[in-house]
């Protein structure tokens, strides 16, 4: 689904209950597959935590050389109301 143009309002928007019944429909009109939403950094932001209760599950993201062992475990703690079901590395450097 495209973002479109930014709003005022996008965490009450994104944790509205008309947003959690999309992420219902779309998991039921489509139950064999996985449905990914990019989300902006938890720490940056009120729209993912405002959308974490949406959905079944999380996927953490960390920054190499970046992300501090803090920021994730704050991360980690404001997930606490879905499944984490893993980490990413990224942007390694060789």
């Amino acid at each position: 689904l495209p973002g479109g143009t930014p709003v005022s309002n996008s965490s009450e928007l994104l944790g509205s209950p008309k947003m959690c019944s999309l992420v219902q429909e779309l998991k039921d009109r489509y139950p064999k597959r996985i449905i990914i939403f990019d989300m902006p950094p938890i720490l940056k932001t009120a729209d993912t935590i405002s959308f974490v209760p949406c959905v079944d599950c999380a996927l953490v993201v960390v920054e190499d050389d970046e992300t501090k062992e803090s920021e994730l475990k704050d991360t980690i703690e404001l997930l606490s109301v879905t499944n984490v079901i893993g980490t990413v590395l990224n942007k390694v450097k060789y």
